[in-house]
């Protein structure tokens, strides 16, 4: 026993000092990086538009957001563990403002990783045995359990069997839908689990590298950055190589903007090139996360979970002309599908802007849409988002349309200087849009500014339609899409159409590159935006004059939803608001009046509110009760198009290619609620 005593006491000595020494090892290449920090924090404090004061108050939501960042879904941390570092709540401005030596990240480090050791080996534990999916249990959202709750070793375990329990039944489930007539239950059941499995493996094996001290140092610098607000961020000099290599048109991708926030399940598609394969596809959706990827038709699966956007970008670049196959989640929890995809060239110079003919009661209207405010870089580029627009208002014109519809659905904004030029094309040389730095004056942004001229040569923007105008908007339209649509309803020029508010982003952001010996750079809120109005768009975004019922009006993904966002705020109005004429306040409240009669439509109010309810609340792990969540999730999620008379409907694609793309753009149009009651209202504006 003596001799065991003394082994075990040997053995916890090894350990502490390996522990010790690996904190120590920590920290100094943390106090390596301390001129990085000291660099961002002086620009910041110099160069953001509201730079918040490191304090107490700063530490506490640093601290938080560094512990929920490692263990998003509770499974690492105990009660215990928490309490040793509970003393650093209040202490991280001082460690940022160089009054001590950074001692928490070192110490949360050698917690988590000694935590990543427990959890590796019960993760194989529980993956051993079968699941029993006739006992009535349940767990929280996404399989999520509080950080920090669990009091010891076996408490966590269990957390750990539910949240394994939770993705097995996830696979379960998916697969019974896919073999309905298979029924060795058993079979399926191994086959959920060893998928599951691997994907453990390969996310634990992600949390290793992680843990790397620079990247935990780099991920540090870019949380201060969020809690300024959730637009800066802090961009290493590996992530810069991943960006350009991104760019590079030897590689093939799939037309895909990535979200740069991780997330615990994926990472999310914040923008689709036209010219790419997953919008040909029309398989694939801005708001949809990636899941998985299979490299070829019937590779095996990689979970990216935990992953950054860059390492996604990675997985997704490859050779020209080879496949590969994505797991997407769109929404409800059973709503996921594959879709292969094939690798292609950059376009470079090709138009991202769609636009079609739709004929209606004899009235022609012209349809533009884009995905984002895109604009080239390149001197030698015509690739500006506001010359294809111009371009298809000319080839609109010769058809002799009688309105035009800019859908802006989706949009998540991008160059400022686009959004400007495009809106003079409808409006003519008028202030589009003030910015105001931290300095607080506020400029007027109008096309005839000096750095308005395109690089090619061609002269200011001038008014090129007057007609009937529509823009339609949804909760995920931001930015550069609230600064064009506002511009619109400010100046009268044009009804604007969709979803309770649009995204409600008013900042303006700069890349700053760090001086050299310093590497990477900082993506910087510098400036807010206002419309001639006065008021910004930040929280409150752009209110429609027609409000449809949208799915996604609960889902929490407007900038508000988001934390620590730029207060609202307003300037005096450059501008008179003009009161609408009573006959198209007439036409408005018919509009509205058609819209709230629509049973079908005014039904999405409550299919949003429940989907959100769905989403928040516990997860059945018992198979029946977990088929009857799922199954309704995913009836709540697919709307049945109310359609105008399709005797009377004709839709046109200005596209020369006549391709499955574009018969699926077409029924994309003819199923679309929002289309067809925009539809409705043009038909009356035009008459």
């Amino acid at each position: 026993m003596k001799l065991k005593s003394k082994i075990a006491i040997i053995m916890l000595f090894v350990v502490t000092v390996g522990a010790l020494r690996a904190q120590q090892a920590t920290s100094f290449a943390f106090e390596k990086n301390r001129e990085l920090l000291k660099n961002v924090i002086n620009i910041v404090k110099s160069e953001h538009y509201a730079p918040k004061s490191i304090d107490d108050n700063f530490s506490l939501k640093l601290y938080q957001a560094t512990i929920e960042n490692l263990d998003p879904l509770g499974q690492l941390f105990l009660k215990s563990d928490l309490k040793k570092l509970d003393r650093y709540k209040y202490m991280l401005d001082e460690e940022i403002n160089e009054f001590k030596a950074f001692a928490f990240l070192p110490q949360l480090l050698a917690i988590y990783m000694n935590r990543l050791n427990d959890l590796e080996k019960d993760y194989a534990e529980i993956l051993a045995q079968p699941m029993d999916f006739m006992i009535n249990e349940d767990t929280g959202p996404m399989g999520r359990t509080t950080i920090g709750i669990a009091k010891n070793l076996l408490q966590i375990k269990e957390s750990r069997r539910k949240r394994i329990k939770y993705l097995i039944i996830q696979q379960y489930y998916a697969l019974r839908q896919n073999n309905p007539t298979n029924r060795d239950l058993a079979g399926l059941e191994i086959r959920a689990r060893s998928t599951v499995k691997l994907r453990i493996q390969r996310s634990i094996e992600r949390m290793r590298l992680l843990s790397n001290p620079t990247q935990q140092f780099e991920a540090y610098v870019d949380r201060i950055l969020k809690i300024m607000d959730p637009h800066s961020s802090y961009l290493s000099a590996r992530a810069e190589r991943e960006f350009s290599e991104l760019m590079d048109n030897n590689y093939g991708g799939l037309g895909l903007t990535l979200d740069g926030e991780t997330s615990p399940l994926g990472v999310r598609i914040s923008g689709l090139d036209i010219n790419g394969s997953a919008y040909r596809s029309g398989q694939v959706m801005i708001g949809d996360i990636i899941l998985a990827i299979g490299e070829g038709a019937k590779g095996d699966f990689r979970e990216v979970a935990g992953m950054t956007s860059g390492e996604v970008a990675a997985l997704i670049r490859g050779q020209l002309g080879t496949s590969l196959q994505l797991i997407l989640l769109r929404g409800a929890e059973d709503n996921r599908h594959t879709v292969t995809l094939t690798r292609e060239a950059n376009q470079g110079n090709g138009s991202q802007t769609r636009t079609a003919i739709i004929e209606y009661g004899g009235i022609q209207t012209g349809y533009i849409t884009f995905p984002f405010f895109y604009e080239s870089l390149n001197n030698l580029s015509s690739r500006h988002c506001s010359l294809d627009v111009e371009q298809a208002i000319f080839d609109l014109q010769k058809e002799q349309v009688q309105g035009i519809i800019v859908d802006l659905r989706g949009n998540g904004g991008g160059s400022l200087r686009e959004a400007v030029r495009m809106a003079t094309l409808f409006l003519g040389q008028s202030p589009i849009v003030h910015i105001k730095d931290n300095k607080g004056y506020p400029i007027a942004r109008t096309a005839n500014d000096m750095d308005m001229m395109m690089p090619t040569g061609k002269p200011f923007f001038q008014q090129v339609y007057q007609g009937p105008l529509i823009v339609l908007v949804d909760e995920l339209s931001a930015s550069a899409s609230e600064i064009f649509s506002a511009a619109m309803q400010d100046y009268g020029r044009g009804l604007i159409i969709g979803s309770s508010t649009s995204f409600g982003k008013g900042s303006v952001q700069k890349l700053i590159r760090l001086a050299p010996p310093l590497e990477g750079s900082l993506q910087l809120t510098y400036a807010q935006f206002y419309r001639v109005s006065g008021s910004s768009t930040q929280l409150k975004g752009v209110t429609p004059d027609i409000v449809i019922p949208d799915l996604n009006e609960y889902a929490g993904i407007r900038e508000r939803d988001l934390p620590d966002p730029l207060p609202w705020d307003m300037i005096s109005p450059s501008h008179e608001i003009l009161e609408k004429d009573l006959s198209l306040k007439k036409l408005i409240a018919d509009a509205q009046y058609r819209i709230s009669a629509d049973s079908s439509l005014m039904d999405i109010y409550d299919r949003s509110k429940e989907i959100s309810f769905l989403k928040k609340s516990k997860v059945s792990l018992q198979y029946d009760s977990y088929n009857i969540m799922a199954k309704r999730l995913n009836k709540l999620s697919r709307l049945s198009p109310t359609k105008v008379n399709n005797d009377k409907l004709r839709i046109r694609s200005m596209f020369e290619e006549k391709d499955d793309y574009n018969l699926r753009f077409i029924e994309k149009l003819q199923s679309d609620n929002v289309i067809n009651q925009a539809i409705l209202t043009m038909n009356d504006l035009a008459k």
